[in-house]
């Protein structure tokens, strides 16, 4: 875990303490006192990473580390499925190669998206 996630680790650790089976096996006063804990908790790495050391157990850690490894995912871009058909008209918009699929989706797609917001405020009487 890094400190750049921090919003992540406190976004899946509010949702899971809410679920009973994140609590399996923990006793309910123990689980009681480290809810009351975490709504205490500073907007500070530190703090939630010494809570996450007093708190949770072997299993939840790994919950939270996969959640975190799926965030960074996430961030890093999405995978699409495209034709062959599409490729190929993708390949040939490269420029030879100099410039990725994605960036010929964007650069053709923001034309389009463009005009379209032109569009929308045209009817609004923008």
């Amino acid at each position: 875990m890094k400190a750049s996630e921090l919003f992540s680790v406190q976004q899946y650790l509010l949702r899971a303490v809410s679920r009973p089976s994140f609590w399996s096996g923990i006793d309910y006063q123990t689980k009681n006192d480290a809810i009351a804990c975490l709504h205490q908790l500073p907007d500070e790495f530190a703090a939630w990473q010494d809570w996450i050391a007093v708190h949770l157990n072997d299993e939840q850690k790994q919950k939270l580390n996969s959640s975190i490894r799926k965030a960074r995912m996430r961030d890093k871009g999405k995978n699409i499925t495209v034709s062959k058909q599409a490729h190929q008209m993708l390949t040939l918009l490269s420029d030879g190669g100099r410039l990725t699929l994605s960036e010929v989706i964007e650069h053709n797609l923001r034309r389009a998206y463009q005009k379209r917001l032109k569009s929308a405020d045209n009817k609004d009487g923008g």
